[in-house]
C-alpha cells in the first residue's frame, strides 16, 4: 500500500508561457512496488496553458476543479469538474485555462515514464 499527501509531493514549475504546478503523487521512481502507473496533479492558474506535446505514454486527465479547454489535433473540448479525457501515446494535447480561476487536474500515465521529468526537476531544486 502507498499513501501520499499531495502537499508532500515533489513538484516542478515550468517556465512561462507554460507556467503551472506539476506534482508527482505516484511513480515507480518513488515507490518501487508500483510498476505500471504514474499519477500526479496539475494546478493551472487563470489564463495559463500547458505545452502542446505528445509523448510515449497514454494519459488520462480528470478535472477536479476549475474549467478550461483541452486541445488535441482534431479539436478543442471543454474541461470542467467531473470530465475525464484519455489521449493515446504520441497524441498531441494541451490544457488551456481560459478562465479567471485556478484549474486542478488529476492525471494518470500508463505506462509510467513522463513523470520522471517532474522528479528530476524537483531533485535539482
Amino acid at each position: 500500500m502507498v499513501i501520499v499527501d499531495e502537499k508532500d509531493a515533489p513538484f516542478r514549475i515550468p517556465d512561462p508561457p507554460e507556467t503551472r504546478v506539476l506534482k508527482c503523487l505516484l511513480s515507480p521512481e518513488l515507490h518501487p512496488e508500483v510498476t505500471n502507473i504514474g499519477v500526479g496533479i496539475t494546478i493551472m492558474p487563470a489564463a495559463s496553458q500547458s505545452d502542446y506535446i505528445g509523448h510515449d505514454e497514454g494519459e488520462m486527465f480528470y478535472v477536479v476543479s476549475g474549467c478550461g479547454k483541452f486541445r488535441v489535433e482534431n479539436g478543442l473540448y471543454d474541461m470542467k469538474p467531473g470530465v475525464m479525457i484519455w489521449v493515446g501515446p504520441h497524441e498531441k494535447h494541451q490544457m488551456i485555462n481560459d478562465s479567471d480561476t485556478t484549474m486542478k487536474i488529476l492525471w494518470v500515465l500508463t505506462p509510467p515514464g513522463k513523470e520522471g521529468e517532474i522528479l528530476k526537476a524537483a531533485a535539482g531544486r
